[in-house]
């Protein structure tokens, strides 16, 4: 008769393996894991409960907003702390942002109609801001906005459509645009034809970054993330977890590759996630 000891001795011998995350330098979206091994996540204070977009600064410092009004916080990474940085006017400007970016020292907000808001010297600058200026892309008739970044040469912004106002319209439209220089310019449209290798039938986009000399496309009702190429072609995509991810509203690179994602908190604490590049083996 086999002893317990024993037997538990060959039931840990025939346990399956631990998972165990590998670190690797990236070259493309496809080496990033979206599981716990990766993830590191925090809460964020109550003045960012609808936290939407983010910027990121450095290796440490990102910048992010709430959707409501126009006042933009820094967030450092290693402490997790959180400080206004500065506002729009005073009492705040109440805007529905949907997005961040920075060109240089140069801070630019975008709202769902399109209009761009731009604090010259803004990542160095505090307190209530009134010398802003407003820029007009063109595309309050055309589509809903929802994400801001600069655009791959670093010298324009880049814009997602997160839907298109033209009915029955069967994808979505990225847009370039330089400040003050007239209308903004369509780079293609992602048709949700060329959706179905990633099994989704649609995307409603509600941020973007750039990374890997590509567009990096977050759609958080459908909780993807595209790698779009300059051509408009998906090249590869990852699904964010329903559990660690409840409105995914940002995205952004750290230097060192690591990806970061902001979360509205929908009737909880909004959030802040990153995962850095590797896989779990």
């Amino acid at each position: 008769m086999i002893s317990l000891s024993l037997l538990v001795l060959n039931l840990w011998l025939e346990r399956k393996p631990e998972k165990v995350f590998s670190p690797m330098v990236p070259v493309s979206l496809a080496d990033y894991d979206f599981g716990k091994q990766a993830r590191k996540q925090w809460t964020l204070p109550k003045e960012l409960h609808e936290v939407s977009g983010l910027a990121v600064v450095d290796h440490d410092r990102i910048l992010i907003h709430d959707d409501e009004s126009a006042i933009v916080f820094e967030f450092q990474i290693s402490t997790q702390q959180v400080v206004p940085l500065f506002q729009l006017d005073q009492p705040a400007l109440e805007i529905d942002l949907e997005g961040i970016a920075l060109l240089g020292s140069d801070v630019y907000l975008i709202v769902s109609t399109g209009q761009i808001y731009k604090v010259a010297d803004g990542l160095h600058r505090t307190g209530v801001i009134k010398d802003y200026q407003v820029f007009d892309p063109g595309l309050e008739s055309i589509c809903e906005i929802e994400g801001l970044e600069k655009d791959l040469n670093e010298t324009a912004l880049v814009m997602v459509c997160k839907r298109m106002l033209e009915k029955g319209a069967d994808y979505v439209s990225l847009y370039r645009y330089t400040p003050g220089a007239g209308h903004a310019e369509k780079l293609f449209d992602l048709a949700f034809e060329n959706l179905s290798p990633i099994d989704s039938k649609r995307i409603h986009p509600s941020g973007i970054s750039t990374h890997f000399d590509s567009y990096i496309i977050l759609s958080g009702r459908e909780r993807l993330i595209l790698q779009v190429s300059r051509e408009g072609e998906i090249v590869a995509s990852g699904k964010l977890k329903k559990k660690h991810h409840r409105q995914a509203e940002g995205i952004g690179f750290l230097p060192d590759n690591t990806l970061v994602i902001s979360d509205e908190g929908s009737n909880r604490k909004g959030r802040v996630t990153t995962y850095e590049p590797g896989v779990i083996q």
